[in-house]
């Protein structure tokens, strides 16, 4: 079947603008600013215990708690961060499965279905299809971009069929085939979208938020610009893959 990016545009809009997708929304950005804390203040401790900030212009880094930074261990600041990336990872299949789904409800079954060998598989789908992008990209950038178009679908194939992520590469491929130029013309005008409200917001609306709660706090607040963003582009790329699924498989 030939991908209608019109028609993926618009489904996909329609998929999550309901109450489950605001639902859904909410919940990204709850882990969406916890993982942005922890990595802040990882970076932040290592700053500070390596002092390369001090050395480098005389300026003392601290993490005095609060918003912005914490002063935890970095070891516990890792530990926080790998149970966060699972929890996203996990929200990630149960936001896939819910809006595959196109439902007006939260289903507790996207949860937990063979959830244990999902996680599984799509950790390690993640793994290798950032090896085979990377190594296109860097080899030529054209394998690279052919690589994130043929295999775009790995991570909702693990998601909602429930498949291993060697047999998702192998489905992804077929299923893309025949429509790698629509897929990358859908790619670009998504991330043109994605700019067209990025960069406004960045240029203006992050300086006046900055100037009313300071730079740190600013910074957390553009999480809900990009969060909506995100669940957009997640409707719009399930409403594409449901165009091309051969099998027209529903969670």
């Amino acid at each position: 079947m030939a991908l209608k990016i019109a028609s993926s545009i618009t489904g996909g809009i329609e998929r999550v603008t309901n109450r489950t997708g605001v639902a859904l929304l909410a919940g990204y950005t709850v882990l969406g600013l916890a993982w942005q804390l922890i990595i802040n203040s990882i970076f932040l401790k290592y700053l500070q215990d390596s002092g390369i900030v001090n050395e480098a212009t005389g300026m003392e880094v601290t993490t005095s708690g609060g918003f912005f930074g914490t002063t935890a261990p970095l070891s516990v600041l890792g530990i926080g961060a790998v149970i966060c990336f699972l929890a996203l990872t996990w929200y990630g299949v149960f936001a896939i499965r819910t809006i595959n789904a196109n439902t007006n409800r939260l289903n507790s079954n996207y949860l937990t279905r063979n959830i244990g060998y999902v996680l599984a598989n799509s950790l390690l789908g993640g793994i290798v299809l950032t090896i085979v992008i990377s190594v296109g990209s860097i080899l030529l950038f054209i394998p690279g971009i052919i690589a994130y178009v043929a295999f775009l679908f790995v991570p909702f194939l693990i998601a909602i069929e429930d498949r291993g992520f060697i047999d998702a590469f192998r489905e992804s491929w077929a299923m893309t085939r025949g429509n790698w130029l629509k897929l990358f013309g859908l790619l670009i005008i998504v991330f043109i979208a994605f700019l067209v409200v990025m960069i406004p917001s960045s240029m203006f609306l992050g300086p006046a938020i900055t100037s009313v709660v300071g730079s740190t706090i600013g910074a957390y607040v553009m999480n809900f610009v990009v969060m909506p963003l995100s669940i957009l582009m997640l409707g719009i790329w399930i409403e594409a893959f449901n165009q091309l699924d051969r099998n027209g498989m529903q969670a």
